[in-house]
């Protein structure tokens, strides 16, 4: 909650070091690629603290992601591919509300 763009440096070095150590874990494998979204309005810790896990910041921000993932998914060439959402703090619960995609592979161990 309260994150704001002018933070987004934060971001994008935990997106590296995501995508790093999955890359370190799998050195052979296919690559990786990690993308750091902020396409929502987060909530203000002032003013939205209580509603914000209920009310409409959340669906909005689950319609934006998954429009977003729709694009990645539109984009990608057809060869088979992995794509897993992971939310932090606020985006945990927006990512939680956004529909699984009918086409969703079953989770690999």
């Amino acid at each position: 909650m309260g994150t704001e763009l002018d933070g987004v440096r934060g971001l994008i070095n935990r997106a590296s070091l995501l995508q790093d150590t999955a890359m370190k874990l799998d050195p052979t494998g296919p690559p990786v690629a990690v993308v750091a979204w902020l396409g929502y309005d987060t909530p203000s810790v002032d003013t939205d603290i209580v509603t914000a896990p209920f009310g409409g910041k959340s669906e909005a921000g689950a319609r934006a992601l998954d429009g977003f993932v729709d694009g990645l998914r539109a984009a990608h060439d057809p060869s088979p591919s992995h794509l897993t959402v992971v939310g932090h703090s606020y985006g945990s619960t927006y990512s939680a509300k956004r529909p699984a995609p009918a086409t969703a592979s079953p989770p690999t161990a």
